[in-house]
C-alpha cells in the first residue's frame, strides 16, 4: 500500500531523478516552455509552481531557493524581474500543460508544459551582454598584463623552433652513429674486423 507516498520515480534512482527535475527546471525558466513526456511535465509541475510561488514574494530566501535550481545569479535576478513584471497579480496556476502527440517508438504522450502568460527571460542574451561588459572592463584594467602574456608567447614560440632545429641536428647525428654501428656489425658477422 502506497500510504502517504507521493511524487513519481520516473524509473530513477535518487540521485538521477533529482537532476531530471533540476534540468527540466532549467529548460522552462530559459525557454519559457519546453516538450516532455506527460509523467515528467506532471512530476516537475508542482516544483515550478513552488518556486514561482517563492519568487513572488522578492525576498533574499526566495532567491537563494531559485539559485538551488538555476546555479546562476545573474539568472536568478533577471527571471526575477521578468516574472514579475508578468505575473504582478498571481499568485498561483501559474502552468498549463497542454498534449502535443504520442511519440512514435513507445507511444508516450508528449506534452508542451508552458507558463499561462508568455515569459521571455532572454537569459542567454543577458548572459552574454553581462559577460561581454565585464571582458571590457577587464580589458581596460589588464592591459599592461596582456603586453606580458603576448611577449611571453612570441618568447615561447622562438624557443620551440630552435628547440625543434636542434632536435632534428640531434636525430640525424643518431641516425648517423647507428649507421656506423650496424656497419661495424655486418663487418664482425662476416669475419672482417678492423
Amino acid at each position: 500500500m502506497r500510504h502517504r507516498k507521493f511524487g513519481k520515480k520516473l524509473g530513477r534512482n535518487h540521485h538521477q531523478r533529482k537532476a531530471l527535475l533540476k534540468s527540466l527546471v532549467r529548460a522552462v525558466f530559459t525557454h519559457g516552455s519546453i516538450n516532455t513526456t506527460m509523467a515528467k511535465a506532471e512530476a516537475v509541475s508542482p516544483l515550478i509552481e513552488k518556486i514561482c510561488t517563492r519568487i513572488k514574494k522578492a525576498d533574499l530566501s526566495s532567491k537563494r531557493y531559485l539559485y538551488r535550481y538555476l546555479q546562476d545569479r545573474k539568472w536568478v535576478k533577471i527571471v526575477e524581474e521578468a516574472f514579475l513584471k508578468v505575473f504582478p497579480d498571481r499568485n498561483s496556476n501559474f502552468l498549463k500543460i497542454s498534449k502535443v502527440k504520442k511519440r512514435q517508438g513507445d507511444d508516450a504522450t508528449i506534452v508542451n508544459l508552458a507558463f499561462v502568460k508568455t515569459v521571455s527571460f532572454n537569459v542567454g542574451e543577458t548572459l552574454a551582454v553581462a559577460r561581454k561588459k565585464t571582458k571590457e572592463s577587464l580589458s581596460s584594467k589588464n592591459l599592461l598584463g596582456l603586453k606580458n602574456k603576448l611577449k611571453r608567447s612570441s618568447f615561447q614560440a622562438k624557443q620551440k623552433q630552435q628547440s625543434s632545429v636542434g632536435t632534428t641536428f640531434a636525430v640525424a647525428r643518431k641516425n648517423i652513429k647507428m649507421k656506423k654501428k650496424t656497419s661495424q656489425s655486418e663487418l664482425t658477422r662476416r669475419g672482417k674486423s678492423k
